[in-house]
């Protein structure tokens, strides 16, 4: 069985051992190892390489061959310095990122069911439109079923005054009475 490396960083300083804590300040290498930043740079003031793989900081290899004391130690140290703050820099907004987009996800859920909820509030417009469309052909159909009724009383009690002037005289008899259901009627109209 084949041994597996782990691919986590070590929970210690390789220089000095101790396990990090919370409140450490760490510093990670363009090599990406992690060391104590008091450790790392006290390392630093007397070599130029990792002090784990040795991989030079200046040129980024190891067994370069070039005179590393031509080039100036405070100045190593101040590029070591801003690669670990843009290293930091960029962790912060990997982070920003993600939350960001997590958030734009959430929105375009969100967006998803307001728009389902308007296609909902769409239908029940157009239900009700069609209701109210219907509601004003019974309207207009009972306005003018009351106009043709009002019609035709005018035209009852027209009859019954014609009717009645036409009456027989007195002590005659008539074969043409007016039904009593029409008078009950046209008295109730004229009332």
């Amino acid at each position: 069985m084949a041994a597996e490396r782990s691919t986590e960083r070590p929970p210690n300083c390789r220089i000095c051992l101790r396990n990090f804590e919370g409140a450490d300040k760490k510093v990670t290498t363009p090599c990406d190892h992690t060391f104590h930043t008091h450790c790392f740079f006290k390392w630093m003031e007397n070599r130029r390489n990792c002090p784990l793989c040795r991989k030079n900081f200046v040129l980024g290899r190891t067994g370069s061959g070039v005179d590393e004391s031509a080039i100036p130690r405070g100045m190593m140290l101040a590029e070591l310095r801003l690669l670990d703050r843009t290293r930091r820099r960029t962790r912060q907004l990997r982070l920003e990122t993600e939350q960001l987009t997590q958030r734009k996800e959430r929105i375009a859920l969100e967006i998803d069911g307001l728009s389902d909820r308007k296609g909902s509030i769409q239908a029940a417009l157009v239900r009700s439109l069609q209701e109210l469309a219907s509601v004003r052909m019974d309207l207009r159909d009972s306005q003018q079923a009351r106009r043709y009724s009002r019609r035709a009383l005018q035209l009852l009690s027209d009859y019954r005054r014609d009717w009645e002037q036409l009456r027989v005289p007195r002590g005659q008899s008539s074969r043409f009475e007016v039904p009593r259901e029409i008078i009950a009627i046209l008295s109730d109209y004229e009332q």
